[in-house]
């Protein structure tokens, strides 16, 4: 039996209303009640192994090329005495230049080795996971990570040569690493949610929860670095195999081609896996076709829509551009005399950074669009203001006082991303949810490559100059991005005006708070 077709304001579960009876009768409920307390459970696991994993690598990395000089620097202690007075060592000040170097050159390699690599599988878990279920989606990161973070435990625990991180990130590039587990992520959001205000709320929402892991995470593992680099990772595999055991209980949340309902774990788990394997050998037959899926988005649809979704890509690839560019040079740069930021007190500085923006997004977006009825497209605006004013003031931070400025400055620029995943997916249908945040997540894994490159490569020629001139090609880039931003407003604008002497609501977040269905969560 052909699925039953969805409408565009419609979850591609039925909408279960507030009810005690509706919660106990319909299966669908429970089921969506069980996916949706787990889902946030299975990000959090996966993301404290990605995040520890992640942590030891600079720090390891520096540690291991310093020993090699006469400096005596370490992660921990990256300038010497004499360093601190201006006018100070020279000589010391040039090798620790040389250090920075050779750290950026080995992560710029390691970097283009994992994103590069994970640019397919990204591309293709998304339409895989819209045919095949959810499940998978989350399996697939979970594993290629959970390698990693092994190779990274026996590069170090064993005194290994640092070559064979290279062999880490194709693992982990071969699952789709962070990037897949967030198009899991949202998709199973666009499955249970209608377009609107609730999906957006939900974005962020998660968004935040994910992100706010990460923070706490760092913040621990700031302290680790003290302790045990080794400890921390083979923490990270316990939490891997938590993950692993939560993707596998957690319902489907896209219906079955059968049924319509979800399928409940308890019910035929052995029975689902040896379904897909078979519906597998017909996918490996048009899996050449699948990237297309993700792609045709952008070529094709509502006129309105499909600016709507170009403009959204653009700043979408702008903003990916920085956030994913910047952060690696700016640990070199803090690290960098006259700053001299220690490894731990990095990542103490970034965790708590991101906690605290969170609170504040939450609370500002909230108040926007219950009090303001602000809609995404224009929240996003606030965003791209925060990221250019935060970038160019990086550009000139020669001291603490200043380092903790941008980080007032960019309270706000962690909005921007789920604020475009939420214009994007009212933007398509709902059958090409997982395409699309399967095209985003592509987007980023190339941008940790391509931008991370440019960032990189930059800051290589410029450290001994100018060292945050990368930070102003951030805010240029930024800049950019506002404008895409401001037409896409002026289309919105001019789309709903058209509408309304028809007493129809505009294509672009069409959906009024009032009139979508109350969601069970």
């Amino acid at each position: 039996m052909p699925r039953v077709p969805v409408g565009e304001g419609q979850p591609l579960l039925q909408a279960i209303r507030r009810s005690t009876r509706a919660s106990l009768t319909d299966p669908d409920a429970r089921l969506r009640l069980r996916a949706t307390v787990l889902l946030p459970c299975v990000i959090t696991a996966y993301f404290i192994l990605y995040v520890l994993c992640h942590s030891v690598l600079n720090p390891y990395i520096y540690d291991k090329i310093a020993s090699e000089y006469p400096s005596h620097s370490t992660s921990q202690k990256p300038c010497s005495a004499n360093m601190t007075d201006p006018t100070g060592n020279t000589t010391a000040q040039k090798i620790q230049e040389k250090i920075e170097k050779r750290v950026s050159t080995f992560e710029l390699y390691l970097g283009l080795t994992g994103s590069l690599t994970a640019c397919l599988p990204v591309l293709f878990l998304g339409p895989l996971s819209d045919r095949f279920g959810r499940r998978i989606g989350f399996l697939f990161p979970i594993i290629g990570t959970m390698l990693k973070c092994g190779i990274y435990a026996l590069v170090i625990g064993m005194d290994l040569s640092m070559n064979l991180f290279f062999l880490a990130h194709v693992a982990e590039a071969l699952g789709g690493s962070f990037a897949a587990m967030l198009t899991t992520m949202f998709s199973v959001i666009s499955d249970v949610t209608v377009p609107g205000p609730r999906r957006s709320i939900h974005i962020t929402s998660m968004e935040a929860g994910q992100t706010l892991v990460q923070s706490f995470t760092m913040l621990a593992a700031g302290q680790g670095l003290k302790w045990n680099m080794k400890g921390l990772l083979i923490i990270g595999l316990g939490f891997g195999i938590l993950a692993v055991i939560l993707a596998v209980v957690i319902p489907e949340t896209l219906p079955s081609g059968s049924t319509g309902h979800l399928s409940d774990p308890r019910a035929g788990v052995r029975s689902q896996w040896r379904d897909r394997g078979r519906e597998c050998l017909g996918f490996l037959r048009a899996c050449f076709a699948m990237p297309m899926k993700s792609l045709s988005i952008y070529v094709r649809g509502d006129k309105v829509k499909l600016t709507t979704r170009r403009l959204a890509i653009v700043a979408f690839i702008l903003t990916v551009a920085v956030n994913f560019s910047k952060p690696g040079v700016w640990t070199l740069y803090l690290m960098k005399w006259p700053l001299c930021w220690s490894a731990s007190e990095l990542l103490t500085l970034s965790g708590t950074q991101i906690t605290c923006n969170w609170i504040v997004i939450l609370l500002v977006v909230a108040v926007l669009q219950k009090v303001f009825k602000m809609a995404d497209r224009q929240i996003v605006l606030i965003g791209c203001v925060s990221s250019i004013m935060s970038a160019a003031f990086s550009s000139v931070a020669i001291n603490d006082r200043m380092v903790y400025e941008v980080a007032v400055l960019s309270v706000m620029i962690r909005v921007i991303i789920p604020m475009l995943r939420s214009i994007l997916s009212c933007a398509v249908d709902v059958t090409e949810q997982g395409a699309m945040y399967s095209g985003l997540g592509f987007i980023e894994t190339l941008a940790v490559g391509v931008f991370g490159l440019a960032a990189n490569r930059i800051y290589y020629a410029t450290v001994s100059t100018f060292a945050g001139a990368v930070f102003v090609v951030c805010a240029a880039l930024m800049f950019v991005a506002l404008v895409v931003l401001v037409i896409l407003n002026v289309v919105a604008n001019r789309d709903r005006a058209e509408h309304k002497a028809d007493g129809v609501n505009g294509n672009i977040q069409a959906q009024d708070a009032d009139s979508v269905p109350d969601l069970i969560f």
